[in-house]
């Protein structure tokens, strides 16, 4: 039986994220796999555990081996944090180096910020080509599904995507303020990217419209 909840980093920091994996091993949830903001969980045994949740790249072996030697286990991670956990009762306290870790997680960051751009920059080709295709084949059905069909899509993917972006922005922000530098410029790229992302869209449907109502002028 698998169990999923989202664990946003929009919304909680890497502290108060450890502090939720914490609650779920104690009421017997253990955690399997993460993606981004999300967590999954499957049914287990209630257990008491310190995690720890490090911004950053996921770690190499070398790294997993040396905080293994102190009793942290990695659990799993992605591009933007990694878990461990330590079932001691006393565990030693973990030390990194916040600027190579702020350094790693900016560069996730703006690599999420990059497939949220790629993303709609495609999809409003690929539409764009489609209306263009049906429009000189006068296809009204096939180009008004483009318009009522396609909107519910862009939102959700709109709304899903750009989360994962803000998480990355948001973990990328917190570690990078904890080693004293700025990320003012990611900050102004991730907004850049939201307004570059809401044209895309726009002029899509304005060019779907455009073609429906030009195939039905005509068949009328």
């Amino acid at each position: 039986m698998k169990y999923d909840f989202t664990m946003t980093m929009a919304k909680l920091s890497a502290e108060e994220l450890a502090r939720r994996i914490e609650e779920k091993y104690a009421k017997g949830w253990e955690l399997y796999a993460v993606r981004y903001d999300c967590a999954s969980f499957i049914r287990s045994t209630p257990k008491k555990i310190t995690a720890y949740v490090e911004l950053g790249e996921s770690p190499d072996d070398e790294k997993k081996s040396l905080y293994k030697d102190f009793g942290w286990e990695y659990v799993t991670g992605s591009a933007l944090y990694s878990v461990y956990i330590n079932d001691s009762d006393s565990p030693y306290p973990v030390h990194t180096d916040l600027r190579e870790a702020a350094k790693s997680t900016v560069q996730a960051a703006y690599s999420s910020i990059g497939i949220f751009l790629s993303f709609f920059l495609c999809y409003m080709l690929i539409n764009l080509g489609a209306a263009f295709y049906y429009y000189c084949r006068q296809s009204l059905g096939v180009l008004a599904s483009f318009v009522i069909f396609d909107i519910p899509y862009l939102l959700y993917s709109f709304y899903y995507i750009a989360r994962i972006a803000k998480a990355g922005v948001n973990a990328a922000s917190e570690l990078s303020e904890k080693c004293g530098q700025s990320t003012e410029r990611l900050q102004r790229f991730y907004k850049l990217s939201i307004i570059l992302s809401v044209c895309f869209l726009i002029i899509t449907e304005v060019i779907c419209v455009w073609a429906v109502c030009s195939v039905l002028s005509e068949i009328i």
